[in-house]
């Protein structure tokens, strides 16, 4: 009896030392896969982003290299103090984000994951890019004709509108990018932007072209 006794003990101590040596070892190896995978994955949403910023920099800075260092400065002081999430998937919305795409939504939350995103979380976009980017993008109407208005001076203005239902509004600046015809009525996709420092008689935004919808004769 005090054999088989002696047996167990010796059996225990030996399992007690395999699970110390193999075991627990293992397990920590796993876990620091985890971690490594989930910061590699951090690291890259945030290359991803950074790299979707920096473009809407270029863009609204072509040819502007002080204002276009102060925008990347920007973005890394931004990610510095609010380092980016990578959007989890959820069992109601389940969406394979492949790249950043985000969009604004109507409840002043930004969706990262584009159209599909929100609408997956029944929600309508308000606008292309991020809720507190400095860029939005709108849909703009284009009447056929011009109507005589005063600026800095005299001159002829578009009239334009956000929706087919609303009145034509006049329109004293100009869309970069955009050869207007006089006759045609259009339907424009446009990026608008602030102007940081802008002339005391001119305007705080900056249009451009993305594309022409609908020309409409």
């Amino acid at each position: 009896m005090k054999t088989l006794i002696i047996i167990a003990i010796i059996i225990s101590i030996v399992v007690g030392i395999a699970f110390t040596v193999f075991l627990i070892p293992s397990m920590e190896q796993q876990n620091h896969q985890d971690i490594d995978e989930e910061e590699r994955e951090k690291i890259a949403w945030q290359l991803l982003q950074k790299t979707y910023l920096e473009q809407e920099c270029r863009e609204q800075y072509m040819g502007q290299h002080e204002g276009l260092q102060d925008c990347y400065d920007r973005i890394d002081e931004e990610q510095r103090l609010n380092p980016p999430i990578k959007p989890q998937e959820s069992e109601t919305c389940s969406i394979q984000c492949l790249i950043y795409d985000p969009v604004c939504g109507q409840d002043g939350i930004t969706y990262s994951c584009g159209v599909e995103d929100a609408a997956c979380h029944g929600i309508e976009v308000e606008h292309f890019g991020e809720c507190n980017s400095s860029s939005e993008t709108k849909i703009l109407y284009v009447n056929s004709k011009l109507e005589d208005c005063v600026g800095v001076s005299p001159q002829q203005c578009m009239l334009i509108k956000e929706n087919q239902d609303a009145e034509w509004e006049m329109f004293y600046d100009n869309i970069h990018g955009f050869d207007y015809q006089e006759g045609i009525q259009y339907k424009l996709h446009v990026m608008i932007s602030q102007i940081e420092n802008p002339p005391a008689d001119g305007s705080s935004l900056k249009y451009e072209l993305i594309e022409i919808l609908e020309p409409q004769n």
